[in-house]
Formats: structure tokens, sequence, C-alpha cells
């Protein structure tokens, strides 16, 4: 029966321990919303701007579900920023190997998005941006 206990506690804490990887970029914050700030309808080459693996970029907007975000990445994220009940930024999650390994809170200085792409990839990585100006 102990052994049983101490499994069961060895796996719960693995599976905390996934989720606790992801971590937010917030150097990568800074260097899209300034790029974002100083210019005008243009695009960012995110892969460029990237130091670590990533398969999959995901871009969630304000008030997203948690259970919205849960079924576009195919596997379950506890959101840390609370984007469901904001409307001041928009979350990039990057995943790797189906875990969200970084993310990033990007304020809303620009409009964002993937074209007509549901995610990005390594190889086709363009933020695509615009603001008023």
């Amino acid at each position: 029966m102990k052994k049983i206990a101490i499994c069961l506690l060895i796996l719960l804490l693995a599976a905390g321990c996934s989720q606790a990887k992801a971590e937010r970029d917030t150097d990568l914050e800074t260097e899209i919303q300034n790029i974002a700030a100083e210019n005008t309808d243009k695009e960012i080459d995110l892969a460029s701007l990237i130091d670590f693996d990533w398969e999959k970029a995901y871009l969630f907007t304000p008030y997203m579900p948690p259970e919205s975000i849960n079924k576009e990445l195919g596997f379950k994220f506890k959101d840390p920023s609370g984007i469901e009940h904001r409307d001041d930024i928009c979350l990039l999650v990057f995943t790797n190997q189906d875990k969200v390994v970084q993310y990033a809170e990007l304020s809303r200085v620009a409009s964002y998005n993937f074209g007509d792409k549901e995610y990005l990839t390594p190889s086709d990585a363009t933020l695509y941006f615009s603001r008023e100006p």
C-alpha cells in the first residue's frame, strides 16, 4: 500500500512538473512590442528572435476560454496569464512535443495575427501586426 502511494505521488509530481517548464519570455515580449510600436503594418520573423526549441506557436486573443486554448493546443495547459479575463494582451504560446515550453504576453500596442495559418512553425514563423499610425 505504501509503495502504491509513493508511486502515485511521483506520478503527480511528474505531471505537475511538465507545466512548470513553461516560462514567460519577457525578452521576446519586449522585442516584439518594440518592433510593433516603432512600425506600422509589418511582419516579424519569430524564428529570428527565438533561441529555444519549439515545434508550433499559437496565438490566443483576449477573453479566450481555457477550454478553447486546450482544444487548439490538443492538450491541457494551465494558462498563467489569465487571458480568459483580460483584454490588454494576446497570448503567444510555443509548444514542443505536446508541451508548452515558452509563452509571451503581447501588449495590445498592435493587432497580431498569423495570416491564414492556424499555428506557426520554425520554418514558417511570420507574425503579422498592424496598428493605427
